[in-house]
């Protein structure tokens, strides 16, 4: 699994969840960002291999730059920790779709939890090329249910046989 992790200079929680994330994951699937403007350039290049950012806020005008910036989110399963339980901050919040929102003064058990689920979702992901020719993840379970591929023409097709069945039911 690897991870985006924007955390401001001043918090201690900030800190901790790096240790918490570190325990889970290594180190090579971590990248640390502690100013907006750098997370902001990492957000704009390609984010293939990235399944999660978790987010740290110290205060709502930070919240409030990155939701205008949500479009480069789409693809990223987000966790939250926000600085305050105001009913103004959380609807901010959650502009983001964010998978899962914590608060700076919570237990950070909880979002071990979230983490240690989307690292064990993220096991069983493979990724596959789409009948576009996108690079795209699927699950086991997902692929079980997908008719077998062939390549035609810079793209795919299904397999004869699946072909055949078809014309059958028609």
């Amino acid at each position: 699994m690897n991870i985006l992790f924007y955390t401001p200079n001043k918090q201690e929680i900030g800190k901790q969840l790096q240790d918490l994330i570190l325990s889970l994951i290594p180190p090579s699937g971590l990248e640390v960002f502690r100013t907006p403007t750098d997370f902001i350039k990492r957000l704009h290049q390609p984010i293939y291999f990235v399944d999660v950012a978790l987010l740290i806020f110290s205060n709502r005008e930070e919240l409030r730059e990155m939701v205008s910036l949500s479009y480069l989110f789409s693809n990223l399963r987000i966790i939250l920790i926000l600085p305050d339980h105001q009913p103004e901050t959380i609807a901010l919040g959650h502009k983001l779709y964010p998978r899962f929102i914590s608060f700076v003064d919570s237990h950070l058990e909880e979002v071990r939890m979230v983490l240690e689920n989307f690292n064990t979702s993220n096991q069983s992901r493979k990724m596959i090329k789409s009948s576009a020719g996108e690079n795209v993840l699927r699950t086991e379970k997902e692929l079980s249910g997908l008719p077998p591929l062939i390549p035609v023409n810079g793209g795919f097709a299904l397999t004869p046989n699946k072909i055949k069945n078809r014309r059958r039911q028609e």
